[in-house]
C-alpha cells in the first residue's frame, strides 16, 4: 500500500482525471437508468391497466378481447426493447469510460501521461473483452431467474457472482497491461489462483462497507458527494493495486 500512495503522490493529475472520468460515468449511468426505468414503469402501468380489462364476463369473452390481447403483446414487445436498448447504452458507456479509467490506472503505475497509448484498437478490444463478460453475466442472471426460488441457498447465487467479478477484473488488469483479448480472458482463471490477488478485493469490500456505513449516518447532500468521490478514489486504488500485483505475479501469462 505504501508503494501505491507514493505512486499517487507523483501522479496527482492522473489521479484527478481518473476520478473525474469515473464520476462522469456514474452520472451518465444514473441518468440512463433513471430515464429508462421511468419509461419501463410507464409501460408496466399501461400493461397492468390493459390486462385488467381483459376478463371473462358471464362465462364469455369480451368482443374486443383479441384487440386487447394484441395490445398486451405490443406492450410486452416495447418493454423488451426498452430493456435491450438500456443494456446496449449501458454497455457503450461502460466500455468507453471504464476503458479510459483502466488505461489511466495503468499509466499511473507506469508514470506516463493519462491517455498515453490510447487508440481505436484499444477501445474496440476493450469492448470485445467486456462483451464476453457481459454475455456471461447475462447467462448468470438468466440462470438465477430460471432456477432461483425461495428454497435456494443464497450461496449458490453470491459465490458465482463474486467469482465472476473477481475473474472479470483480473482479466481487465491483464488486458490493459498487454492488450490481448483472448489471452486475458483465458489466463485470468490461472492467474486468479494466486491467493495474493485477493488482497485488493478485500480492501475494496472493507472500504465500500465503511463508506456505506458512514453514508447511513448522514443525509447531507454535500457529505454524500464527498463520500461518493471517496468511493471513486477507493475503486481507483483497487485498480492500481490489482494492476501492480498482476504485473508482478503474472509472469508468462501476460
Amino acid at each position: 500500500m505504501k508503494k501505491i500512495f507514493l505512486i499517487f503522490k507523483n501522479n496527482k493529475l492522473n489521479l484527478a482525471k481518473a476520478v473525474v472520468i469515473d464520476f462522469i460515468f456514474y452520472i451518465f449511468f444514473m441518468i440512463i437508468t433513471f430515464l429508462f426505468s421511468d419509461k419501463f414503469y410507464q409501460k408496466f402501468e399501461t400493461l397492468n391497466n390493459t390486462i385488467s380489462n381483459v376478463f371473462i364476463d358471464n362465462g364469455t369473452l369480451p368482443t374486443d378481447v383479441l384487440n386487447k390481447l394484441s395490445n398486451v403483446s405490443n406492450i410486452l414487445n416495447e418493454m423488451l426493447w426498452i430493456i435491450i436498448l438500456y443494456l446496449f447504452l449501458v454497455f457503450l458507456v461502460f466500455g468507453l469510460f471504464q476503458g479510459l479509467i483502466w488505461l489511466i490506472s495503468k499509466n499511473i503505475i507506469k508514470n506516463k501521461s493519462a491517455f498515453n497509448n490510447i487508440n481505436l484498437d484499444y477501445i474496440l478490444d476493450f469492448y470485445l473483452l467486456n462483451l464476453i463478460w457481459f454475455v456471461l453475466l447475462g447467462c448468470f442472471i438468466y440462470g438465477v431467474y430460471k432456477f432461483f426460488n425461495l428454497e435456494t441457498n443464497m450461496l449458490f447465487i453470491v459465490i458465482p457472482f463474486v467469482l465472476l467479478f473477481y475473474f472479470w477484473n483480473i482479466s481487465l488488469s491483464s488486458f490493459v497491461l498487454k492488450n490481448k483479448v483472448i489471452g486475458s480472458f483465458v489466463n485470468c482463471f490461472n492467474l486468479g489462483r494466486k491467493i495474493i490477488l485477493i488482497i485488493p478485493f478485500i480492501f475494496l469490500v472493507v472500504s465500500v462497507f465503511l463508506i456505506g456505513f458512514l453514508s447511513n449516518l448522514n443525509n447531507n447532500s454535500f457529505i454524500s458527494i464527498i463520500l461518493l468521490l471517496l468511493l471513486l478514489l477507493v475503486v481507483l486504488i483497487f485498480r492500481v493495486y490489482l494492476l501492480i500485483l498482476v504485473e508482478k505475479y503474472a509472469g508468462d501469462m501476460l
